[in-house]
């Protein structure tokens, strides 16, 4: 996805990024050096806490979005993929989002609204 970086806070050990969207304005784990002001990368995005279904992921009816709000990161997207490990794929427009799931995976293809701590950024370089 491709991400334009509006605020740098040099935390240690990786920067957080604020970033805009397409989607909206979202807070990320820079996983590589610092990020330059206001330049644009292409990024992958990865969840690396386990949610749970029914409780950081719930159905939505709301739009494509992905935004920061007072209980975190709120990340809305189509339900693209779920294995038998709970290994889920989010798909917001042309991008994924991997993450890890317990409990009772749902269908594939559902609009649904996951709630995480943070999402981890990882530019891609061509």
């Amino acid at each position: 996805m491709k991400v334009r970086i509006i605020k740098v806070i040099p935390n240690i050990p990786k920067p957080i990024a604020l970033c805009k969207t397409d989607y909206g304005n979202i807070s990320v784990c820079w996983m590589e050096n610092i990020p330059i002001l206001y330049e644009i990368y292409d990024v992958e995005f990865e969840i690396n806490e386990i949610l749970f279904w029914d409780k950081d992921i719930i159905p939505s009816k709301e739009p494509l979005a992905m935004y920061d709000d007072d209980f975190g990161i709120k990340l809305i997207g189509d339900l693209e993929e779920i294995d038998e490990d709970g290994y889920l794929v989010l798909r917001i427009g042309d991008s994924i989002i991997t993450c890890v799931t317990k409990n009772v995976p749902k269908k594939i293809g559902l609009r649904i609204e996951v709630r995480v701590k943070c999402v981890d950024a990882y530019p891609i370089e061509y």
